[in-house]
């Protein structure tokens, strides 16, 4: 799919995410910029708001987005994702490679997309994500409300029937994405992020430490086990400045 801008005649190539719930049917549909774990993050927690609720599990592809190695008998999760997940409180259960069954009704959900969605587009242009996504949320929810082929129901009936329910409760908040660092604690028994300082206890100098950070916190962490948290300061330091003059501490 694309983005056409009308004053260029530029067109953009964008990606289409598809999520299904698998006894209504009922899917979800979103233009977003690539398939970098950023967007495909904030994609399914849009699906979750537009179900009005959390399932049991995820079921992705096997991109790398999501799943850092596939295939065997425990696929390695990518970090963000199953945070992602955890956040929701639910269990992220890759597609099988080479088994098709595993992903049958998102595929089926890709053929409706062409269908239901972009024939409704032909000619259309939009000049940004949100205007594209507002038209096909349109052809979304006219394809969950239409009744299913030999059905007597439409997918939206049938989910607010047996469905619905069954779908945990949204948190709260919704999920931040946490960016990771790896650094060796100083002799001063301190961490360097972004040229500012960060305390860990005496114990860990010369260890090597992961820092887990977002726009608020810096949560630091030895060999898995939580060890501090500080509020983030984006301060710099310049050259002349001593890092004991201006650190965050325990």
């Amino acid at each position: 799919l694309y983005l056409s801008y009308e004053k260029t005649g530029n067109k953009v190539p964008v990606e289409v995410f598809a999520a299904i719930l698998p006894c209504s049917q009922i899917t979800y549909y979103e233009a977003v910029p690539s398939q970098k774990k950023e967007h495909l993050i904030q994609a399914c927690e849009n699906a979750f708001h537009y179900f009005g609720g959390v399932p049991n599990a995820i079921v992705p592809d096997n991109l790398r987005s999501a799943v850092t190695k596939p295939g065997g008998v425990e696929p390695v999760i990518n970090d963000d994702f199953a945070a992602f997940a955890d956040h929701y409180g639910c269990v992220v259960f890759p597609a099988r490679v080479r088994k098709p069954k595993d992903k049958a009704l998102v595929e089926n959900a890709v053929r409706l997309l062409y269908r239901e969605v972009y024939s409704k587009m032909t000619g259309l242009k939009f000049n940004d994500l949100e205007a594209l996504n507002i038209e096909i949320m349109k052809h979304t929810d006219a394809l969950n409300s239409r009744k299913m082929y030999n059905r007597n129901y439409s997918r939206r009936e049938r989910f607010l029937e047996v469905e619905k329910d069954r779908l945990h409760t949204l948190p709260a908040t919704k999920f931040i994405s946490k960016s990771r660092k790896t650094a060796t604690v100083m002799r001063n028994s301190y961490v360097s992020l972004n040229n500012h300082y960060y305390s860990v206890p005496k114990e860990y100098i010369g260890d090597t430490v992961e820092l887990l950070y977002d726009g608020d916190t810096v949560e630091i962490y030895h060999k898995f086990r939580h060890i501090t948290t500080h509020r983030k300061d984006d301060t710099p330091f310049t050259y002349s400045e001593k890092p004991s003059h201006k650190l965050s501490g325990v």
